[in-house]
């Protein structure tokens, strides 16, 4: 890519799922917007940062999951948030990071999440799906009670577990003030009439918090949907 012929007018570049590729560090692309690099689990953990923080400037939208090398350790979960996000990606507005993996994605989800709130505050679109390590408390789920995404109108917890799917709509009933799209389908592990009516209850207070403003929710395939169908109408009435 460097020295090619389309390099200045490039705009799109995905190489997700590749997953031997030897990403180089010296990667520039002048029009870059748009960068997918989900799912290349063997490109070093410097290189991925090295490329994206190049590109913060002209970069509207990034692709980063199914690394579960960002997460392999707190030095790597360090390195990747801090060489990345150290400074500030103005016209940012959809980050996926989905399914990095459950052994380290507190750290990173936490990190990341704290630190793209203050690197992009034009994000508009947050996707953290299946991310089966988002446990703890919450405390992954906190920085979106904390006024760190005031443009956010969608955000994307698929698959996520269900206690931790219930604390990170609390948080954003409360610190996303723009939110329009809720994503949070699927089942993960066992679902108890508890973590049922935790859902339904979060559901409740976005929609007390959000009011109209709340365009589109997905609960598709969960067995707790009634749950959130019965507190979203009783919300509803007056």
């Amino acid at each position: 890519l460097n020295g090619s012929h389309v390099k200045a007018s490039l705009t799109a570049l995905s190489v997700a799922d590749c997953p031997s590729l030897v990403l180089p560090e010296s990667v520039a692309l002048p029009a870059l917007r748009d960068f997918d690099v989900s799912g290349c689990f063997e490109a070093p953990v410097a290189a991925i940062a090295a490329v994206v923080a190049r590109h913060r400037g002209t970069l509207r939208r990034l692709g980063a999951s199914r690394l579960p090398q960002l997460a392999a350790a707190p030095s790597t979960v360090a390195e990747f948030v801090d060489k990345a996000f150290a400074h500030p990606f103005p016209g940012l507005t959809t980050l996926e990071i989905d399914a990095v993996g459950a052994s380290g994605y507190l750290a990173l989800s936490e990190r990341l999440v704290r630190r793209t709130g203050r690197a992009a505050p034009a994000l508009r679109s947050l996707h953290l799906r299946n991310t089966c390590g988002w446990a703890g408390g919450g405390s992954a789920a906190s920085p979106l009670a904390d006024d760190a995404f005031p443009q956010l109108t969608s955000l994307d917890i698929n698959g996520v577990a269900a206690a931790d799917a219930a604390q990170a709509l609390m948080a954003a009933a409360s610190g996303c003030p723009r939110l329009t799209s809720v994503a949070c389908a699927g089942d993960v592990g066992a679902v108890t009439r508890g973590h049922a009516e935790s859902i339904a209850g979060a559901f409740a207070a976005l929609i007390g918090a959000r009011g109209a403003a709340l365009t589109a929710v997905d609960v598709s395939d969960r067995a707790d949907a009634g749950a959130v169908l019965e507190r979203l109408a009783a919300a509803r009435r007056p």
